[in-house]
């Protein structure tokens, strides 16, 4: 008797909790599902903590300056001066303090090691030639005139020093770093501090996730509140001013900013998916800009009639061209073999005998490689 009593006590007890359970579905003031928060893109790349910021990519500004300082030096030679292999070459490593002001960061390190020796015999011979007089001509190294009355130094393939050794690095540097290193998982992964401050009290207030990220940034030269049709009062350098180039026909200073800002925020709410999605969106829009470029001085180069000016626009077209070969392997579109064959075969070795022709093939394969048939003649 005792057992049924109880186990008629049980059935009217799960029968009430069944219904209560029921009923508080209904209810009008039942607790809703958590729902995950829309983080929206800030509306510049500007990020603080207890009213301290978190944005750090002093290392980068330095580099940015350095290759700014070398530029410099080796336009001394486009103006018929001699300069120094041995300066050029303590720019490229900051040694034997080469630069107006101190840093503890060099160019060197951080360029594409297979690369380097590429570079450093462009410095050399750029200041072996300097000084010279004579006018270039196909098999003979000299001084070609532009347009403006402005000259510059070229080898015997009529191939200017200075667009070689400056854009070349922003690419097989500050963009390989960009790809390679600073939007990787080595750096940005899940498994990176991202909780703890590096060391605040030496004003460091950002996680390692975060300074690493900002990295990635700082090698873009963007004010921090660049955006398309910029008017703001930030310095644009480097890759931002070739974005900015671009601009106008496709959008690429938000394209590049949004992501980059979101990106960022992401880190700070530790959305990780949001993260994913945004740097997967950065590789892409990376070589939009690149192959936008590239197809720019293709244009250049076949409507330009001045040859110092022409020569001058197929050595940025094929600096620009040969930064596609440090995009990351496992997120690139272009392959690494097709780059080759557009340096190697299609521009060639000879900037005197590169046919347009040719420089059409680059420009329709990047175009319908990047989504950029429809503005390839604009850019």
């Amino acid at each position: 008797m005792k057992k049924e009593i109880a186990k008629s006590f049980a059935l009217i007890s799960l029968g009430l909790s069944i219904g209560l359970t029921s009923c508080s579905d209904d209810d009008e003031g039942s607790t809703p599902n958590p729902v995950t928060p829309v983080i929206t893109t800030p509306a510049a790349y500007e990020f603080t903590r207890d009213g301290n910021s978190t944005v750090n990519y002093e290392g980068q500004t330095s580099r940015l300056n350095q290759l700014e300082e070398l530029t410099i030096e080796l336009k001394k030679a486009d103006a018929g001066n001699q300069i120094s292999s041995s300066t050029l070459l303590d720019m490229f490593a900051n040694q034997n303090n080469p630069f107006s002001q101190s840093y503890n960061k060099d160019l060197k390190s951080k360029t594409f090691p297979l690369d380097v020796d590429y570079f450093e015999t462009l410095m050399k011979d750029a200041a072996n030639l300097s000084g010279i007089s004579t006018a270039a001509s196909n098999g003979n190294a000299g001084l070609m005139t532009r347009e403006s009355g402005a000259t510059i130094l070229v080898d015997s393939n009529g191939r200017e020093f200075t667009q070689l050794i400056e854009k070349g690095l922003m690419g097989a540097t500050f963009y390989y770093q960009i790809t390679n290193t600073y939007l990787t998982d080595d750096k940005i992964g899940k498994q990176v501090e991202n909780s703890s401050m590096v060391d605040s009290a030496n004003g460091k207030y950002y996680t390692t996730m975060e300074h690493h990220f900002d990295e990635a940034f700082g090698y873009m030269g963007f004010p921090t509140d660049f955006t398309s049709n910029y008017s703001g009062s930030g310095t644009v350098r480097f890759w931002g001013k070739y974005s900015n180039t671009a601009d106008d026909d496709i959008q690429m200073n938000d394209r590049l900013m949004n992501p980059f800002k979101l990106g960022r925020k992401a880190i700070v709410e530790k959305n990780y998916t949001l993260l994913d999605e945004q740097v997967a969106k950065l590789y892409t829009e990376l070589e939009v800009m690149i192959a936008a470029t590239a197809i720019h001085y293709v244009n250049q180069t076949l409507t330009l009639s001045n040859e110092g000016n022409r020569h001058h626009a197929l050595s940025e077209c094929y600096a620009f061209v040969r930064a596609l070969r440090y995009s990351n392997a496992s997120n690139r579109t272009i392959s690494q073999q097709e780059v080759d064959n557009m340096l190697e075969n299609k521009i060639g070795a000879n900037f005197y005998i590169t046919k347009g022709d040719d420089l059409k093939y680059i420009k329709n394969e990047l175009a319908k490689g990047f989504g950029l048939e429809t503005v390839a003649d604009q850019l």
